[in-house]
């Protein structure tokens, strides 16, 4: 498909408002949520209630129109795959990029769990400022700016060096903290000595309280692990992170025996 659209996972209140910045921008828009009620639903210009029935009728999306399919998140990845968007805008309380991997490591029968040694480590190693929360049993760290009882406003513009709701200097963004920690400038990296493939990717900021991924990045993520996938026969452990300037999350697998 050749039209400029954006994929948004999530049709509820930011969901919304990934749509009204396709639309002023000019973007065919399609919303993923598993709810026939949610948000997005009202102004949709059309409903699918399956990926069959989508692929079927995909070619007649045409610009400035909303399209919502009903379903979870675990058809992102076949979305990317299929019809590579120019902006993918998670607003779910998930992390979107991690579980685009996990699909596409499970289509190569792949499959992960979490890994709490290197979710300790990493915790071991960080400047504990910065971070928010952590469970090692899912292998999860959060990473922010805000401490754990203040809620970021909805229309922040997330600035790289202050933090002008909380009155805070920031003097690294959480995108070059992360990748510092893991010695990385770029999206992708096999680290040799350690065996561990490390993912950085860096969500933008598109408007006041609103970010998105690049295709493109998703794309070049992919097509690197897909060089790489018989490390995953040789116990290689992987690390996901997604980024802003305020705030991220990484997660942390290991291949199941």
């Amino acid at each position: 498909m050749k039209k400029r659209f954006i994929l948004v996972v999530g049709g509820g209140k930011f969901g919304k408002k990934a749509v009204e910045y396709g639309l002023k921008h000019n973007y065919s828009i399609i919303v993923i949520d598993n709810r026939h009620n949610c948000i997005v639903n009202n102004s949709a210009d059309k409903i699918f209630n399956n990926y069959d029935e989508f692929l079927k009728k995909i070619n007649n999306l045409t610009e400035k129109k909303v399209f919502l399919l009903i379903s979870d998140v675990s058809i992102t990845y076949k979305l990317i795959k299929d019809f590579l968007p120019e902006l993918i805008i998670p607003v779910v309380p998930i992390h979107l990029m991690a579980n685009i991997i996990i699909q596409f490591l499970r289509e190569n029968s792949i499959n992960l769990k979490a890994s709490p040694s290197q979710t300790l480590e990493f915790i071991k190693n960080s400047n504990p400022d910065l971070i928010l929360g952590y469970n090692p049993n899912k292998g999860t760290i959060y990473l922010s700016y805000a401490k754990e009882n203040e809620k970021c406003p909805d229309n922040c513009t997330g600035p790289p060096d202050y933090c002008p709701n909380f009155k805070r200097e920031k003097p690294i963004t959480i995108t070059d903290f992360v990748r510092n920690q893991f010695g990385m400038s770029k999206l992708y990296k096999f680290d040799v000595n350690n065996n561990k493939i490390i993912i950085s990717i860096e969500s933008f900021q598109l408007t006041s309280g609103l970010g998105g991924l690049k295709g493109t990045d998703v794309e070049s993520i992919i097509n690197n692990l897909k060089k790489d996938l018989s490390l995953f026969q040789h116990g290689i452990k992987l690390a996901i992170s997604t980024t802003c300037n305020c705030h991220g999350v990484i997660n942390f697998y290991e291949k199941e025996a």
